[in-house]
Protein backbone atom coordinates (compact mmCIF):
# COMPACT_ATOMS: atom_id res chain seq x y z
CA UNK A 1 0.00 0.00 0.00
CA UNK A 2 1.40 3.56 -0.84
CA UNK A 3 1.44 6.89 0.91
CA UNK A 4 -1.60 8.17 -1.24
CA UNK A 5 -3.70 5.49 -0.14
CA UNK A 6 -2.85 5.67 3.29
CA UNK A 7 -3.37 9.37 3.67
CA UNK A 8 -6.79 8.58 1.48
CA UNK A 9 -8.35 6.42 4.27
CA UNK A 10 -7.12 8.37 6.97
CA UNK A 11 -8.47 11.31 5.70
CA UNK A 12 -11.99 9.64 4.75
CA UNK A 13 -11.92 8.19 8.47
CA UNK A 14 -11.50 11.26 9.97
CA UNK A 15 -14.56 13.05 7.85
CA UNK A 16 -16.90 10.23 8.97
CA UNK A 17 -15.74 9.56 12.74
CA UNK A 18 -16.53 13.43 12.45
CA UNK A 19 -20.25 13.64 11.47
CA UNK A 20 -21.54 16.07 13.54
CA UNK A 21 -24.80 17.03 14.81
CA UNK A 22 -26.64 19.77 13.58
CA UNK A 23 -29.11 20.31 16.21
CA UNK A 24 -28.01 20.91 20.12
CA UNK A 25 -29.13 18.03 21.44
CA UNK A 26 -26.79 17.65 24.51
CA UNK A 27 -27.86 15.46 26.95
CA UNK A 28 -28.50 15.76 30.28
CA UNK A 29 -24.78 16.43 32.51
CA UNK A 30 -22.76 13.31 33.34
CA UNK A 31 -25.08 11.49 30.51
CA UNK A 32 -23.69 10.19 27.73
CA UNK A 33 -24.82 11.42 24.02
CA UNK A 34 -27.74 9.11 22.80
CA UNK A 35 -26.66 6.61 19.69
CA UNK A 36 -27.40 7.24 16.18
CA UNK A 37 -29.09 5.04 14.20
CA UNK A 38 -28.60 5.46 10.11
CA UNK A 39 -30.87 4.38 7.18
CA UNK A 40 -29.69 0.73 6.96
CA UNK A 41 -30.31 0.66 10.79
CA UNK A 42 -26.33 0.33 11.82
CA UNK A 43 -26.07 2.01 15.27
CA UNK A 44 -23.26 4.51 16.01
CA UNK A 45 -21.54 5.71 19.61
CA UNK A 46 -21.19 9.36 19.80
CA UNK A 47 -19.14 11.42 22.17
CA UNK A 48 -19.62 14.65 23.58
CA UNK A 49 -15.79 16.10 23.04
CA UNK A 50 -16.34 20.00 24.31
CA UNK A 51 -19.47 21.51 23.35
CA UNK A 52 -20.29 19.28 20.81
CA UNK A 53 -21.30 16.09 19.88
CA UNK A 54 -19.60 13.72 17.27
CA UNK A 55 -19.77 10.74 16.09
CA UNK A 56 -17.29 7.83 17.47
CA UNK A 57 -17.53 5.27 15.02
CA UNK A 58 -17.27 5.16 11.06
CA UNK A 59 -20.32 5.23 8.55
CA UNK A 60 -21.40 2.00 7.00
CA UNK A 61 -24.50 2.72 5.78
CA UNK A 62 -25.19 1.69 2.02
CA UNK A 63 -28.27 3.85 0.61
CA UNK A 64 -28.43 7.72 1.48
CA UNK A 65 -31.30 8.91 3.22
CA UNK A 66 -33.45 9.45 0.58
CA UNK A 67 -33.21 5.15 0.06
CA UNK A 68 -31.54 4.99 -2.87
CA UNK A 69 -27.98 2.79 -3.14
CA UNK A 70 -24.90 4.63 -3.16
CA UNK A 71 -21.63 3.73 -4.46
CA UNK A 72 -18.95 3.29 -1.76
CA UNK A 73 -16.35 0.31 -1.33
CA UNK A 74 -14.20 -1.35 1.89
CA UNK A 75 -11.27 -0.06 2.41
CA UNK A 76 -8.22 -1.79 0.23
CA UNK A 77 -11.81 -3.50 -1.16
CA UNK A 78 -12.03 -5.77 1.69
CA UNK A 79 -15.64 -6.45 2.70
CA UNK A 80 -14.50 -7.81 6.17
CA UNK A 81 -13.08 -4.66 6.88
CA UNK A 82 -16.45 -2.82 6.72
CA UNK A 83 -17.21 -4.02 10.41
CA UNK A 84 -14.06 -2.39 11.80
CA UNK A 85 -13.21 0.22 9.42
CA UNK A 86 -17.11 1.42 8.04
CA UNK A 87 -17.13 1.86 3.88
CA UNK A 88 -15.53 4.70 1.98
CA UNK A 89 -17.04 7.12 0.08
CA UNK A 90 -16.94 10.25 -2.31
CA UNK A 91 -17.27 13.54 -1.08
CA UNK A 92 -21.03 13.86 -3.20
CA UNK A 93 -22.33 10.62 -1.21
CA UNK A 94 -20.45 11.95 1.84
CA UNK A 95 -22.65 14.55 1.87
CA UNK A 96 -25.77 12.54 1.28
CA UNK A 97 -24.95 9.36 3.94
CA UNK A 98 -24.58 11.59 7.26
CA UNK A 99 -27.34 10.18 9.47
CA UNK A 100 -30.58 12.45 9.53
CA UNK A 101 -29.71 15.14 12.18
CA UNK A 102 -26.26 15.07 10.91
CA UNK A 103 -23.65 16.64 8.79
CA UNK A 104 -19.87 16.45 7.75
CA UNK A 105 -18.09 18.85 10.45
CA UNK A 106 -16.95 22.94 8.33
CA UNK A 107 -13.41 24.45 9.44
CA UNK A 108 -15.12 25.84 12.44
CA UNK A 109 -16.56 22.97 14.01
CA UNK A 110 -13.01 21.51 13.65
CA UNK A 111 -11.48 24.30 15.57
CA UNK A 112 -13.85 24.07 18.05
CA UNK A 113 -12.50 20.44 18.58
CA UNK A 114 -9.24 20.91 18.29
CA UNK A 115 -9.12 23.70 20.84
CA UNK A 116 -11.10 21.39 23.37
CA UNK A 117 -7.50 19.24 22.84
CA UNK A 118 -4.77 22.61 23.32
CA UNK A 119 -6.14 25.94 23.96
CA UNK A 120 -3.44 27.90 22.66
CA UNK A 121 -4.39 27.25 19.02
CA UNK A 122 -5.76 30.24 17.66
CA UNK A 123 -9.01 30.40 15.01
CA UNK A 124 -7.54 31.14 11.92
CA UNK A 125 -11.44 31.44 10.68
CA UNK A 126 -11.97 34.91 13.12
CA UNK A 127 -12.17 38.43 11.74
CA UNK A 128 -10.95 40.25 15.09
Amino acid sequence: MNIKSVLLFVCINLLFISCETQQDISPLPDTPPLPVTDIDGNVYKTIKIGTQIWMAENLKVTKSNEGDTISSYAYNYEPSYINTYGRLYDWQTALEVCPKGWRLPNDQDWFILLSCLDNTIKNPISTG
